[in-house]
């Protein structure tokens, strides 16, 4: 009789670890998967080496118990970084390829250096978030608190803003709006840009008795029924003299021109040379030394334009480069009452013709003064010519035959490196003086990590400074009309509260302190205050109670980006959603319940359309994978543990996410084990749910994991106390697995 034979068709083992009795496992699962992937696709295969990076035990400290962590900060495609931090260590090591990394110089400053050390907080305790350049570092033990602002004499006041910028106050000195309500006030600083270098500028004053009366109501002189003048604004200093003047191409020529760049309308100042009529002519191009001019303006109103000469010279000679233009104002037309109204209207002529000089008028007593000239250019070159009577036939203001007074000219200073700026950007509004909560206390709040430079040649690393943030002031109202966040209020016991996370979310700097949320204003990170304390707007600051949402207490541990919002955890145990309608403002923000899972204090970490979290079960953990249920409605979790009860026992200590190549990577404390989860999806089915083991050499403790791209780098604390940073490159070898 024939022998009986059975075909037995062995399925492909990609499902992972199953803990469950032998019979109720999957085929393709089985009891024990350690050092190995598996994946739908290629089945389950030897996982990836780890690949020696550096050795920076001469970078960290020396304790062997190091207790460091890793953050990642990644600008873009070829500009990384990995940030180890704990044991008051602050490192930064940019990513050169996957096996190469340079140590940065990291500049820190003394202030930040007594925030990082307050408490003595361990790396658990340190949270840094990351958007593009900044990187915020917070210490979890340092409580938060405001104080009052700078005192300052203020030097002038004005009735309103136009009024404030057409006046030029020395470098740093103080002004205020008033106002009709009390904390209605604003006060302005004159930072003149950022610039030590000055304008020019001139007292217009009487040729007969310097001052000027004001008017008694209204301006109704006969003669003094319109203002006509001539003033020159120099920018440009050539001091050119016996230039070439070629009469067919209309070309001036001088070394001194050499390194000019025509800005548009600008003008040179000839003053004499061979049948040369002097007087300004606008520039139309530039070619190295020479400059092509327009035939002058007509000057004699007879209707011709002249040209600089009529024949070629050797001899002209030149003052400067900058524009001349004529103003006149029709008494008229319009009245009026102030001569600051006529220092406004002289402005607005100005500001028609496409110039920013700028007019105000300085009393001096109680009824004489004068008008204060300033150039739109500044800096030593920057000089002004008259003024004096206009072309138009007009009078002057102090009536015929007294023109302004020309000798009283103070030119520019310095060197500036912008010699132009309009009028509203030399002004900085600031706090109140001695405003009290005004501003957050630098050295309580979070820290900023800011790279300075990035070379790129794989050769010069970057450089990193870590300072104090300068947050920003109240600048509008008082404590009473525009308040700090409550978060700032000290607690039921008068403590003042500890900011337990950082976020970036939809241009906001978010902070949660106890059972409060606060946002700043849309791109101004630094920022708590409202803009106008009469005037909400959506771009201003958030502040929110989560303890609205549930019945006990829930002092915030994480915020998380989820869907277009946010997920806010807490360490009672529940989760709750921050919800908007439309574009998040303090109007339309709000924070709902959620769920309620007792969750592990360990970072959750987004992974697209998920979130995962350590949540704690009797004496083991369990990862959980949070989403929003399309069929409810609502959002739900899964445990990701079920059928592999007590694969994560004893204390978690960090997540990772390569969400590319779906791998979620759980790292217990104090091990020497990686816990690796793998994942596909199929349409809205799971069609792949595994987990595997990695074990590492006995002698390695592993203190942190982070995954850059899809490579997991590994920061090792080897045996004598060595501290390694291997780098893991999963998905290449995923992908040669498949190829295979």
């Amino acid at each position: 009789m024939p022998e009986r034979q059975t075909t037995l068709r062995i399925p492909s083992v990609h499902g992972g670890i199953s803990h469950q009795p032998a019979h109720l496992r999957f085929p393709h699962q089985v009891e024990v998967s350690d050092n190995t992937m598996s994946d739908i696709a290629s089945g389950t295969h030897k996982r990836p080496g780890s690949e020696f990076v550096k050795d920076i035990s001469g970078d960290t400290g020396t304790d062997s118990n190091g207790n460091y962590r890793l953050h990642l900060i990644e600008r873009d495609e070829n500009e990384r970084y990995l940030v180890v931090y704990g044991q008051g260590d602050l490192l930064v090591y940019e990513i050169v390829n996957e096996n190469t990394i340079l140590k940065s110089t990291v500049t820190i400053s003394s202030a930040a250096a007594a925030y990082l050390a307050s408490g003595t907080p361990t790396s658990d305790d340190l949270r840094l978030e990351t958007i593009t350049d900044l990187t915020v570092i917070l210490n979890t033990k340092v409580a938060i608190d405001l104080k009052t602002t700078p005192s300052y004499v203020v030097t002038r006041g004005y009735r309103n803003f136009e009024t404030m910028v057409r006046d030029t106050l020395n470098v740093n000195d103080y002004a205020r709006i008033r106002a009709d309500e009390p904390g209605d006030e604003q006060f302005w600083q004159y930072t003149n840009g950022g610039e030590t270098a000055t304008f020019a500028h001139t007292r217009m004053e009487s040729m007969r008795d310097n001052e000027w009366s004001r008017p008694n109501g209204a301006w109704t002189d006969p003669e003094l029924q319109n203002l006509g003048f001539t003033v020159a604004f120099q920018r440009f200093d050539t001091n050119g003299t016996s230039a070439t003047w070629n009469a067919s191409a209309k070309t001036l020529t001088h070394a001194n021109i050499n390194g000019y760049s025509l800005t548009q309308g600008e003008m040179v100042n000839v003053t004499g040379g061979t049948g040369v009529i002097a007087g300004w002519y606008e520039i139309t191009s530039v070619s190295g030394t020479a400059l092509t001019l327009e035939n002058r303006r007509d000057v004699d109103g007879d209707g011709e334009l002249k040209p600089v000469a009529d024949s070629n010279n050797t001899d002209t000679t030149f003052a400067g480069i900058g524009k001349e233009v004529d103003i006149q104002l029709d008494f008229d037309q319009v009245r009026f009452e102030r001569m600051h109204d006529i220092a406004d209207a002289i402005t607005e002529e100005f500001r028609d013709i496409g110039i920013d000089a700028i007019v105000a008028w300085k009393g001096v007593g109680s009824k004489r003064g004068f008008f204060r000239l300033t150039s739109p250019y500044r800096g030593s070159k920057a000089t002004i010519t008259g003024p004096t009577l206009g072309p138009s036939g007009t009078t002057p203001l102090s009536g015929p035959g007294r023109p302004f007074n020309p000798n009283v000219v103070n030119a520019g200073t310095g060197t500036a490196t912008l010699d132009q700026l309009a009028p509203e950007d030399r002004w900085t509004r600031v706090s109140a003086p001695s405003d009290d909560d005004g501003v957050p206390d630098e050295t309580t709040m979070p820290l900023k990590l800011q790279r300075d430079t990035y070379a790129g040649d794989g050769a010069t690393a970057a450089t990193f400074t870590c300072d104090t943030i300068p947050w920003v002031s109240r600048k509008s109202g008082n404590k009473i009309t525009n308040p700090a966040p409550k978060a700032f209020d000290a607690d039921a016991a008068g403590n003042q509260r500890k900011v337990a996370d950082v976020l970036f979310l939809h241009n906001r700097l978010w902070l949660a302190a106890g059972e409060r949320v606060m946002a700043s204003q849309t791109g101004d990170f630094f920022n708590f205050f409202q803009e106008d304390h009469d005037n909400l707007v959506d771009s201003d600051p958030i502040d929110r109670n989560i303890a609205g949402s549930s019945d006990s207490v829930n002092f915030i541990d994480f915020m998380v980006p989820f869907r277009r919002s946010m997920l806010i955890f807490s360490k009672a145990g529940h989760q709750f959603e921050g919800t908007t309608p439309d574009v998040i403002s303090p109007s339309s923000f709000q924070v709902d319940a959620s769920t309620s899972y007792k969750t592990l204090s360990i970072r959750p970490k987004d992974s697209g359309l998920f979130i995962y979290f350590l949540a704690a079960k009797k004496d083991v953990s369990a990862l959980m994978e949070y989403f929003f249920d399309d069929g409810r409605a609502a959002n739900d979790a899964a445990d990701l543990n079920r059928h592999v009860a007590g694969l994560l026992d004893g204390p978690m200590r960090s997540i990772c996410t390569l969400p590319n190549i779906n791998r979620v990577m759980v790292l217990p404390k104090n091990c020497n084990e990686i816990f690796v989860y793998s994942s596909f999806w199929q349409g809205n089915q799971k069609e792949h749910s595994a987990w595997d083991r990695w074990v590492f050499d006995s002698s390695y403790r592993i203190n942190d994991i982070a995954s850059v791209r899809n490579d997991l780098y590994v920061l090792v604390e080897a045996p004598s106390g060595k501290n390694i940073i291997e780098m893991i490159p999963v998905d290449r070898q995923l992908l040669e697995t498949i190829a295979l």
